[in-house]
C-alpha cells in the first residue's frame, strides 16, 4: 500500500489534498483520514527516524574515519613532503655539482679555445710583421738602388756633357789656332757647317725618337736625300728599294759633260755613323778626333764594284762633297792640297 500526500499553492490560496492509498488488489485510491493514517504515519515516522539515526551514526562514523584518514594523509603528506624536500635538496645538490662541473669544463674549453685563438692571432701578427719588415727592407733596397741609378744617370749625363764640352772646347781651340794662322774665314765657315750639321743630326735624332724605327728610318732617309740634293743639285739622288742590299740612298755623281762618273750609296743607321759605299772611291783614312778629313788617296779607281766602305758623320759629308767635286772635274791625281786645308797639324 502506498501513501501519497499532495499540497499545492495557487494564487496565494492553500489547497490541501488529503493523503490517499492505493489498494494493491483493485488499484483504488483510498483517502486517508486521521483515524486511518495516524498509526501508519507514526510507524512510518519511527521507521524513518530510525533510518535517519542510523544514517547519522554511519555518517558520524564515516566522518571520524575520514578525519582519521585525513590526519593520516596529513601525516603521510608531511612525511612525503619532507622526503620530497630532502630528495629535491639532494638532487639539487647533485645538479648543482654536475652543473658546476659542466660549467667548469665549458669554462676550461672556452679558455683553451681563447688561448688557441690568441696563439693563432699572435702567429698571424708575427707573420704580418715579418712580411711588413721584409717589404720595408725591399722598399729600402729599391729606394737605395733607385738613388744609385739616378746618381749613375746624373754622373753619366755630366760625363757626356763634360766630354761634349771638351770636344767643343777642342774644336774652338783649333778654330782659334787656325784663325791665328790666317784661316779665320774658313774656320768660321767650318764652325757654321759643324753647327748646322749638328743641328741637323740632333733634329734627325729627335725626329727618329718620336716614331717607330721604320718611320724614323724613313724620316732620316728623306732628310738625308734632301741634304744631299741641296748640296749636289746636279747629281741624281734616288732611294734604294727596300729589301735590296747596298744602303738606303744612292747618289749618282754627274760630271761636267753630263755623264755619270760614279755612284755613292748611303746607309742610315741609328746607333752607328752612316756607312757610304762607292764604286769610284777608295776608302778614306780614319778620322781624327778633331773631325778633320785626311788626305784622299792619289789614285781613284775608274772601275770596280760597290765593295768599299767609309764611315761618315757631320764632317764626313764634307769629305764626300770634296770627292764628288773631284769626280765631276775628272781629277784623278793627288788631291791632298784640297784636303790639307781642312786637316789639323796632327794628320798632315
Amino acid at each position: 500500500m502506498t501513501v501519497q500526500a499532495v499540497s499545492k499553492t495557487l494564487h496565494g490560496d492553500k489547497l490541501f489534498n488529503e493523503p490517499t492509498i492505493t489498494c494493491p488488489s483493485c488499484k483504488t485510491d483510498i483517502k486517508l483520514n486521521e483515524s486511518l493514517a495516524g498509526p501508519l504515519i507514526a510507524a512510518t515516522r519511527e521507521e524513518y527516524e530510525q533510518r535517519i539515526a542510523q544514517t547519522n551514526a554511519a555518517i558520524a562514523l564515516r566522518e571520524e574515519e575520514l578525519e582519521r584518514q585525513r590526519h593520516e594523509v596529513a601525516l603521510a603528506r608531511e612525511g612525503v613532503e619532507s622526503l620530497v624536500a630532502e630528495k629535491v635538496r639532494i638532487e639539487r645538490a647533485h645538479i648543482a655539482v654536475d652543473e658546476a662541473r659542466k660549467a667548469k669544463l665549458l669554462l676550461l674549453a672556452d679558455l683553451d679555445e681563447r688561448d688557441r685563438k690568441v696563439a693563432e692571432l699572435e702567429e698571424t701578427l708575427k707573420a704580418r710583421d715579418d712580411k711588413l719588415e721584409q717589404a720595408q727592407k725591399q722598399q729600402a733596397e729599391f729606394l737605395t738602388k733607385q738613388r744609385a741609378l739616378e746618381d749613375e744617370r746624373r754622373e753619366m749625363a755630366l760625363t757626356i756633357e763634360r766630354k761634349v764640352q771638351e770636344g767643343l772646347d777642342a774644336v774652338r781651340a783649333k778654330a782659334r789656332s787656325d784663325a791665328e794662322d790666317g784661316l779665320k774665314m774658313k774656320i768660321v765657315e767650318k764652325e757654321e757647317q759643324i753647327a748646322g750639321m749638328q743641328r741637323q743630326i740632333e733634329d734627325l735624332k729627335r725626329r727618329a725618337e718620336q716614331g717607330s724605327q721604320q718611320l724614323q728610318g724613313e724620316a732620316l732617309e728623306l732628310e738625308l736625300e734632301g741634304l744631299i740634293s741641296s748640296r749636289f743639285p746636279v747629281d741624281v739622288i734616288e732611294p734604294v728599294a727596300k729589301g735590296e742590299f747596298g744602303g738606303d740612298v744612292l747618289q749618282r755623281v754627274v760630271g761636267p759633260t753630263g755623264q755619270q762618273c760614279g755612284a755613292m750609296a748611303f746607309a742610315c743607321e741609328m746607333s752607328l755613323p752612316t756607312t757610304v759605299r762607292t764604286n769610284h772611291l777608295q776608302p778614306l783614312h780614319p778620322l781624327e778626333s778633331a773631325g778633320c778629313v785626311n788626305r784622299i788617296p792619289a789614285e781613284l779607281a775608274a772601275q770596280g764594284g760597290e765593295t768599299d766602305n767609309l764611315m761618315i758623320d757631320a764632317t764626313h759629308l764634307k769629305a764626300h762633297r770634296t770627292a764628288a767635286s773631284l769626280l765631276k772635274k775628272g781629277l784623278y791625281p793627288d788631291v791632298s792640297d784640297a784636303a790639307e786645308a781642312d786637316c789639323p797639324p796632327s794628320c798632315k
